[in-house]
This record gives C-alpha cells, sequence and structure tokens, in this order.
C-alpha cells in the first residue's frame, strides 16, 4: 500500500510505502513521493510472485542501513546523483576521492563540523589551494544534502557551513600586440 498519510517527528506528511512479505514481516518505508513508492511496491509485488522476494527483502535491508559511512554512501551518491544529474560526473568523482580518503570511515549520521574542518585542515597540509578545498567542500556538503533527500540523516550539519575565503584575482585581458603574438 502506497499514502500519503504518514507524518514525519514533525507532524508533515510523509508518503508511506507498506507491505507484508510472505514471511509475515512488514516492509514499510517513507518515500520522497508516491512515483518512487509505487515503483517499490510493483519490484516488491513482482518478486513475490516471482519467488524472488528474499533477495529483494535483504537488498531492500541493506539499501536502509543507517550505518552507512562516507565510503560505501559516496558510491551511491555518485551512481545515483553525480551521473544522472550533473554533465560533469568526473570532476565530483575526482573530488569524492580526496573526502573519502581523509573521512571515509565516518559515519553520514555523525557528520559533524569538527569533519569539515578536519577535511579542510587535511588538504591545506597537501599544499591545496583554498578554491580547490572549497570544491571539496561544496561536494560534501551536496553529499549530505542527498543523504537528507534518501532520509539517512534527520539534519544537515554543514548546511550553513561557510567556505575558505578565496583571493579575488583580476581578470587580465591581453592586449591588441599580445593577441596578434599569440595568433600568430
Amino acid at each position: 500500500m502506497v499514502n500519503g498519510k504518514g507524518r514525519d517527528r514533525r507532524g508533515n506528511p510523509r508518503v508511506v510505502v507498506s507491505k507484508r512479505w510472505p514471511d509475515g514481516s512488514r516492509f514499510r518505508r517513507y518515500v520522497p513521493n508516491i512515483t518512487i513508492g509505487k515503483k517499490i511496491l510493483a519490484r516488491i509485488e513482482e518478486s513475490i510472485a516471482m519467488g524472488t522476494w528474499r533477495a529483494l527483502k535483504e537488498e531492500l535491508r541493506h539499501e536502509a542501513d543507517d550505518e552507512a559511512t562516507i565510503r560505501s554512501f559516496s558510491e551511491v551518491y555518485l551512481n545515483e546523483y553525480c551521473r544522472v544529474r550533473n554533465r560533469r560526473p568526473d570532476f565530483k568523482e575526482e573530488t569524492l576521492r580526496s573526502v573519502v580518503k581523509i573521512l571515509g570511515d565516518v559515519k553520514i549520521s555523525d557528520v559533524r563540523r569538527k569533519h569539515a574542518h578536519l577535511y579542510a585542515s587535511e588538504r591545506a597540509k597537501d599544499g591545496v589551494m583554498p578554491g580547490t578545498i572549497n570544491r571539496g567542500l561544496a561536494v560534501l556538503k551536496n553529499m549530505l544534502t542527498f543523504a537528507l533527500e534518501k532520509e539517512l540523516i534527520e539534519t544537515h550539519r554543514l548546511s550553513k557551513f561557510r567556505l575558505i575565503p578565496e583571493e579575488e584575482c583580476a581578470l587580465r585581458v591581453l592586449t591588441l600586440e599580445e593577441e596578434r603574438t599569440l595568433v600568430s
């Protein structure tokens, strides 16, 4: 059953998917919208009809794992978010490597401002410029936003985290003579 009568902790309406497995246990999950709920329900009903429901039950149980770390969730984020919504997912893939290298074992639900400061200080030790560090922090913040949408976390702890100030360099325009020498 998919309905929009569920409520979250604050009393806001939520869409709930609820279905009994053949062994009598119940599958119940909040989903972002009714379309996704209907797709999940269709997958469950198909697996019950085909006899493969035990494998699907395990898959769905691991999908909702609250103990997801940045390392494990970064793969989900890259596949389900970056490759679908970004024109250049290779940039985020490269940046995620540095995030996972430094913060990989931290649970998504445990990420705090101190972890963002740790990431920034570790990257600065590597001699990376503030603009590059800010791009990494932006990817980390966006990954937590996606985790919030997937309901792995209740609050986004880095939503108002300020990025490192960057030096603004003046844009230099070539003179007419420099352009001609460049072209020739």
